[in-house]
């Protein structure tokens, strides 16, 4: 996520210096432009713009652009304020209107640029929420999800969508885990992780943290189930329970042993198999997977 943000900014910074190389496209506009780099208030620019650049020069493509260039940076000095006042997406819907006007092709690129930035705020957006949200406001991440989604259809900007989406999948997937209660015989947390890594697989069958995690919850699953049998249930009880987290440890099989196709090899992967082979039973595979173990990994 580091890594992103710093991408974005880096993309915000190539916007601001095309800004300033693209002059003389429009002489009002230059002047608030270079009002702008001495006083760096947005707002006071914004507010020059609405006053000097009449109705017709505003439909002009590098007009357009550099208001939609201070919205942005109102956005950015005052994030708070934007659920109010809407500059990020009264940006993003000025940018677009940049772009249909043919603007050349210097215009063009930044505008784009800054479309993408944008972008990746909606997107922080919707992983936050899917990293924080509580049972009671769990619709909000795929609310904001598909206010991102929307974004981009209207800015026809060319994005990684279902790479994307498997991110936002895994991050409320790891979200509902760490609301998982032990207590929970109704499993309303594990069973949504489930269903999210399995959306994740079907965008990459081969995704390796998927796989993982989905052998990891079946595999805990089962072993909840024992932990939680009452302490006076009946033998056909205690059978029914046991059959059931055999069941389970079975489902969480073929996910441990696809991780060994396409996978780096990692300790937490091996303990994975090792522990699911264990409880079923098969001591063979248990024991050479751990002399596998002890030779790859003899630190750990």
């Amino acid at each position: 996520m580091e890594n992103q943000r710093l991408k974005y900014l880096f993309l915000a910074f190539g916007w601001f210096i095309g800004i300033m190389t693209i002059m003389a496209q429009h002489p009002m506009t230059d002047q608030i432009i270079l009002r702008y780099q001495e006083h760096q208030d947005p707002k006071i620019a914004l507010q020059e713009m609405a006053q000097s650049v009449s109705k017709e020069e505003k439909k002009l493509a590098f007009v357009m652009y550099t208001e939609g260039f201070l919205l942005k940076e109102c956005y950015k000095k005052n994030p708070a304020e934007d659920i109010k006042i809407s500059w990020r997406d009264q940006s993003i819907e000025k940018l677009q209107q940049a772009l249909l006007a043919q603007p050349d092709a210097a215009t063009r690129d930044n505008i784009q640029k800054a479309q993408k930035f944008l972008l990746g705020t909606y997107f922080n957006d919707a992983l936050i929420a899917a990293r924080s949200f509580q049972s009671s406001n769990e619709a909000l991440p795929y609310q904001l999800f598909e206010k991102f989604e929307k974004k981009i259809q209207q800015s026809q900007t060319d994005q990684p969508v279902n790479a994307l989406k498997s991110q936002f999948y895994k991050k409320l997937a790891e979200r509902h885990y760490e609301l998982w209660q032990p207590a929970d015989t109704i499993l309303i947390h594990p069973k949504s992780c489930i269903n999210l890594y399995q959306k994740v697989l079907l965008q990459d069958p081969t995704d390796c943290e998927a796989l993982h995690n989905l052998a990891v919850l079946y595999y805990n699953i089962g072993v909840n189930k024992i932990k939680n049998v009452p302490s006076q249930a009946e033998m056909d009880q205690l059978i029914q329970l046991q059959e059931e987290a055999i069941g389970l440890f079975r489902q969480a099989l073929p996910f441990a042993e696809s991780t060994f196709q396409d996978c780096p090899k990692t300790l937490s992967q091996y303990k994975a198999l090792m522990y699911i082979q264990k409880a079923l039973g098969n001591d063979e595979a248990f024991e050479r997977l751990q002399t596998e173990v002890q030779q790859l990994f003899p630190n750990d």
